[in-house]
């Protein structure tokens, strides 16, 4: 699952089927198939975010249901409510995980994403750098960091969301979420160039997901920051 590569994906959820299937009182079965649906929805475009929340959300209660004290189960459903666009609904699920466990990373991670979102911007980015500290081979590392390229993009630090987009592509090339980031800080910088190359490797590699994440808004952003992206990408070649 953490290939974040589309095969890789569906094979895990093979497997956490199979896990399920073997012991249905497995919380962490349920935890995992919840993830490998987010993933294909918000990383792969296999299917729209709003669909990739309803498979997970019964999932991760499930999880939560059978491993009351499951940190990792309870950072699941925060990401679900942070993809649905419940920012305060995804930090309140965070904390309670990170009450049971208070360097739990995928909980601080979440919680760092919902802040950035939200508004809270300088607070997602020092959460967001906490995760990564506590867990730097995390699998879902690249996606954090292009949500501190978010934070920084709308921050109007255009150099440092471009500087920290980069970290991401050359080791996660099928991550797209910073090349959008990247794209659009170019964009901004009035590196039309560099910026249109991003957006056609962007379109060649991710067409799938740029249809669900890039021509319409995807849940999560706020009406504001979504133009403001939008804003970037169009300054950097893209047409709607």
């Amino acid at each position: 699952m953490s290939r974040h590569e589309a095969s890789a994906n569906r094979s895990a959820q093979d497997f956490f089927k199979h896990a399920i299937s073997l012991d249905p009182g497995y919380a962490p079965g349920y935890a995992g198939l919840a993830w490998s649906y987010l993933i294909s929805s918000a990383i792969l475009g296999e299917m729209s975010i709003v669909e990739g929340c309803m498979l997970s959300e019964p999932l991760a209660r499930k999880a939560i249901a059978l491993g009351e004290n499951d940190v990792e189960a309870r950072a699941r459903l925060a990401i679900v409510m942070f993809l649905s666009g419940d920012a305060e609904g995804a930090i309140q699920d965070s904390d309670r995980a990170l009450a049971a466990n208070s360097n739990c990373a995928d909980a601080l991670g979440v919680k760092g994403a919902a802040l950035v979102f939200s508004g809270r911007r300088e607070e997602g980015r020092e959460v967001l750098r906490q995760s990564l500290r506590l867990s730097p081979r995390d699998p879902v590392r690249p996606i954090r960091l292009a949500q501190i390229a978010a934070s920084q993009y709308l921050d109007g630090d255009y150099e440092g969301a471009a500087h920290t987009a980069r970290q991401v592509i050359p080791q996660y090339p099928n991550v797209p979420i910073a090349q959008r980031w990247l794209a659009a800080a170019l964009g901004q910088l009035g590196r039309t160039l560099e910026a249109r190359q991003v957006l056609k490797n962007l379109r060649s590699t991710s067409s799938a997901w740029v249809e669900m994440n890039v021509r319409q808004r995807p849940p999560q952003f706020r009406d504001a920051d979504f133009t403001y992206m939008l804003e970037g990408l169009r300054k950097a070649g893209w047409i709607d």
